[in-house]
């Protein structure tokens, strides 16, 4: 077994690199995995695999934050340990964190098996994405147990001053899935599940890699009795991997409450439930990968700042801490600067972007969750070093802080902003047209002119529609009742063009605004759509 004397000696600034450069690459390549699927999947299947990838992203979220729950807390508990030079129960530490790891994954797969399309249902799939989210889900849960063990064995490796060993796993499995997708999406036309399979087959080489480790260690050797559950053990590694869960699974509940949101409130708007879940997905990929980066930073210097922790070399870790920021600060900065100058080109990676609508949500969307990326950055890694030093207490309020306050605005500013910023003023002028015409979103759709337009309304069929002599642009609106009365409530089904497509609303839900004989103006708050109807005999 090696030494590590050498961790509180040697200049931090080269310690960092030394650490944190293959951190960064191993959790980079980690993403890799589903983000190479969302490209593939988005340029050989369209954004509703997009969409279907997006809706199992918190399931593997979850996976991934308990494989950190054992994996981080062993690592900081392995090198305090070291710097104090408490060494004889650290293989006993490191087998109960693998069979942690290894047990949470099968409950959790055991959970989304049994739970089944009701639960893909309930974090945000359609109707138009749910089959690809089980055929995408059914084999990526598979792998989860081994897959969870595998990032749990990364951090234990790091940790054991083999960052470069851990790198070299994740970048084999990476390679492995990025030449996968093509060859099973395209070549053999399996569709997403030919991205699933190829996620798999890399996740195991990976794990592979990673359990032939345990046999060559630096600082410990695992046994058969390694593997015994201790819950002496157990208590001190979960206490310092709480930060990593907690941050993990705020990013569940975000992502969960934003695709119910985006699919709801998608819904009632030109965008449709799909783009804006699509587009979301694409984000959140994003954000990821400078998150990572961040972790990373923050994860490789966590070997050298527990050892100097422990053996009290408290300028030594000062320094550390500083080099991190400037480091975070910088990577923070250089992203959030590209992201707002030039997000098209990031969006065209995941493909559908001759979509225009589609583009431009995508663009503005990224443009807005992203603008902020250097502070989060900055508190993840303040978060991490607590947990580096032991401070669990401390460390797990910070790390889901912004997390819980994204949250709570999630929830209440679309209320909001449909409650108050703009939909009164908006409709009041809807109402004070005299023509028929449709409002979508603030922007007048249609608008009919009595020299070059015609209309008419069937009581029949409940429809009425406007078009251009032409037919070069028509509104047509289905409803479920004749509209009849001041302040009645209806749905209908809406189908306008736009200067480059052919657009629909279902079972938009309406109220008769305004009555003038025989003309009807209906306005829909949620979606600030307002159409004006004549009800012709």
């Amino acid at each position: 077994m090696g030494d590590s004397n050498y961790l509180g000696t040697e200049k931090v600034g080269t310690l960092l690199r030394k650490f944190a450069i293959p951190c960064i690459c191993s959790l980079i390549i980690s993403c890799l995995y589903n983000i190479v699927d969302q490209i593939f999947v988005g340029n050989g299947v369209g954004y509703l695999g997009n969409a279907a990838t997006g809706v199992i992203f918190p399931i593997t979220v979850v996976g991934w934050g308990l494989s950190l729950f054992f994996g981080d807390g062993a690592a900081a508990a392995l090198s305090v340990s070291l710097g104090k030079g408490e060494t004889q129960h650290i293989h006993r530490s490191v087998g109960n964190a693998i069979i942690g790891s290894l047990l949470s994954g099968v409950v959790v797969v055991v959970i989304a098996y049994l739970w089944g399309d009701s639960l893909l249902r309930l974090i945000g799939a359609t109707d138009a994405n749910i089959r690809m989210a089980h055929d995408y889900g059914v084999i990526i849960f598979a792998m989860m147990p081994i897959a969870m063990t595998q990032n749990t064995l990364a951090s234990v490796i790091r940790a054991d001053g083999s960052p470069k060993y851990a790198m070299a796993a994740m970048l084999t499995g990476a390679v492995i899935n990025i030449i996968g997708d093509p060859v099973a999406i395209f070549v053999l036309d399996m569709g997403i599940k030919g991205a699933a399979w190829a996620t798999v087959l890399g996740q195991f080489v990976s794990f592979v890699i990673c359990a032939v480790y345990l046999g060559r260690s630096r600082t410990f050797r695992v046994k058969v009795s390694s593997f015994k559950p201790d819950t002496a053990l157990l208590k001190p590694i979960m206490a310092l991997g709480s930060s990593s869960l907690l941050t993990q699974l705020s990013i569940v509940v975000i992502t969960i409450i934003n695709n119910i949101l985006l699919v709801r409130y998608g819904a009632q708007s030109i965008y449709g439930a799909d783009i804006p879940l699509a587009a979301f997905v694409v984000n959140m990929k994003l954000f990821q990968i400078v998150l990572n980066i961040a972790i990373g930073i923050a994860a490789g210097a966590q070997p050298i700042v527990g050892y100097n922790y422990g053996a009290q070399n408290y300028d030594r870790v000062r320094k550390l801490l500083k080099l991190m920021l400037v480091w975070t600060a910088v990577v923070g900065l250089i992203c959030m600067v590209l992201f707002e100058t030039v997000p098209g080109l990031f969006i065209r990676m995941f493909g559908s972007a001759a979509d225009p609508i589609y583009f431009d949500f995508a663009i503005s969307c990224l443009r807005i969750y992203l603008v902020l990326i250097l502070a989060t950055c900055v508190q993840k890694v303040c978060a991490i070093f607590l947990q580096s030093i032991g401070k669990a207490k401390a460390a797990a309020p910070l790390s889901i802080l912004r997390d819980a306050l994204l949250i709570v605005f999630s929830l209440l500013l679309p209320l909001l902003l449909l409650c108050g910023c703009g939909s009164d003023r908006l409709q009041n002028a809807f109402c004070e047209n005299e023509g028929v015409r449709l409002l979508v979103g603030g922007t007048v759709a249609f608008t009919y002119e009595p020299n070059t337009c015609q209309m008419a309304f069937s009581r029949d069929l409940k429809e009425f529609r406007a078009h251009t002599d032409n037919m070069s642009d028509f509104f047509v609106a289905d409803f479920s009742e004749v509209p009849s009365e001041l302040g009645q409530r209806l749905t209908a089904d809406l189908v306008w063009t736009t200067e480059r497509e052919v657009l629909t609303r279902k079972k938009l839900t309406l109220e008769v605004v305004r009555v003038e004989g025989e003309q009807f103006w209906l306005w829909s708050n949620a979606g600030r759509i307002g159409l004006t109807v004549r009800i012709l005999e």
